[in-house]
């Protein structure tokens, strides 16, 4: 198996590739596979072949949530930080008693003060490690913001009417500037927002004012006007894009992170 599984909120999970996880090697993941059943954690950072920033990162990712489960309940993420310094050293020796080895897993110091991860610092620590928000939509931080926007949900754009106003919001996936026979340039918008994808449409006379927050933004509200392009299809002409990553609270990611994709003929990065 070369991947983890991450647990939600319910009794679902899901998987994610261990290839996804930012630093590791083809070696490591080869020795997590191969080193399997895992008792512990502690068992983990003891005997695998595995760099320690790595095993951070996973970590820091949630990849150990299911499995870092005791008798008195799960260890937080910060717990396991915490393990990590304590059993590093330990990769050195034998082990030469098994049974005294299992039992001191069993008997391992809770730390109760150590809080578990917010749903923020989760989805941030997501977006860190493996470039994706696994466990919850970015657009959920911002429902507040939103709602005081008049958002539409990409779902329910089908059922609105033609040429009516609109505010779609989600992380930017695509953008595309191709040739228009007008010789105007046109801005191609797309935006996920968890139920759906958006498609925009940004003429020059919004681009002199919000061109930089499309390039340099990665998640987006966009207020503009509904337009249907068919009996199904509908997409929006926008007129005034928002930056919502500028809002107090939003989840962070490194600058060096591209969430969205840039096709051919696109003027982002």
């Amino acid at each position: 198996m070369r991947s983890f599984r991450m647990q939600s909120s319910s009794t679902s999970a899901i998987r994610l590739s261990l290839q996804d996880v930012k630093g590791i090697s083809a070696a490591e993941i080869a020795a997590i596979v191969g080193g399997r059943p895992w008792r512990s954690f502690a068992d983990f950072c003891r005997r695998s072949d595995v760099s320690r920033p790595v095993t951070e990162a996973l970590v820091h990712c949630g990849a150990f949530d299911v499995i870092s489960l005791t008798r008195g309940g799960r260890r937080s993420r910060r717990e396991l930080w915490w393990q990590i310094e304590e059993n590093w050293g330990g990769r050195a020796r034998e082990q030469t008693d098994q049974l005294s080895f299992d039992l001191a897993e069993q008997e391992q110091i809770r730390l109760p003060g150590l809080a578990d991860y917010s749903e923020r610092e989760r989805v941030t620590a997501e977006l860190e490690v493996l470039g994706l928000d696994a466990s919850r939509h970015l657009i959920s931080f911002y429902a507040e913001e939103l709602r005081r926007l008049g958002w539409t949900p990409a779902a329910e754009l089908r059922n609105r009417r033609g040429n009516t106003p609109v505010v779609v919001a989600g992380v930017k996936v695509a953008t595309q500037t191709p040739p228009i026979r007008s010789g105007k340039r046109v801005i191609f918008l797309t935006l996920d927002d968890g139920t759906g994808n958006a498609d925009v449409a940004l003429f020059e006379e919004a681009q002199s004012r919000y061109a930089r927050t499309v390039f340099d933004g990665w998640i987006l509200a966009v207020r503009g006007t509904l337009r249907r392009t068919g009996v199904k299809g509908v997409s929006v002409v926008g007129e005034e894009v928002v930056d919502l990553a500028k809002l107090k609270g939003a989840p962070v990611i490194p600058p060096e992170m591209k969430l969205w994709h840039a096709s051919p003929g696109s003027a982002g990065r």
